[in-house]
């Protein structure tokens, strides 16, 4: 019984005891944070005011990797029609870190409500929240994705 609470407090310690990791030698694992999405083609956020969904169609990787990443999305009204023409910003972020990528996302208007995002650089082992505000039809919104990348 005492190995076993002792293995799971050195378990615990090593983990930083509880959702937020400590980085270690040079590396950082979110593998047992729960703030981390569980990454699927095709999963999708509902926008903070319900105006607007946005639909992970890929990642390229996939899942999302520490380095270079280009995401596929696909905006819908509220009622579940594509949004094309939208103007989108993407805002990488590690709030643990309280900072974002040094390199700005372009997008690409894939027509049909579909848009690239790329380069998407998740240059850090951590938690990522991937912000991505959407404007269109004098509406804007936002929807967020988090992440758990391993380094």
């Amino acid at each position: 019984m005492r190995i076993a609470a002792s293995a799971l407090i050195l378990t615990l310690a090593g983990c930083g005891g509880g959702g937020n990791p400590t980085p270690d030698a040079g590396t950082e694992t979110c593998v047992l944070d729960n703030r981390g999405e569980t990454y699927q083609p095709g999963m999708q956020q509902a926008g903070m005011n319900k105006l607007f969904t946005v639909k992970l169609l890929d990642s390229n990787p996939g899942p999302p990797v520490k380095g270079t990443n280009t995401w596929m999305i696909a905006v819908a009204d509220a009622g579940g029609a594509p949004v094309p023409g939208a103007t989108i910003t993407v805002v990488p972020f590690m709030p643990d870190h309280g900072h974002g990528s040094p390199i700005k996302v372009a997008v690409t208007d894939q027509g049909g409500g579909q848009y690239q995002l790329a380069p998407l650089y998740l240059f850090m082992a951590g938690i990522w929240q991937i912000t991505i505000n959407i404007t269109a039809n004098n509406m804007t919104d936002q929807s967020v994705f988090y992440f758990c990348i391993e380094g």
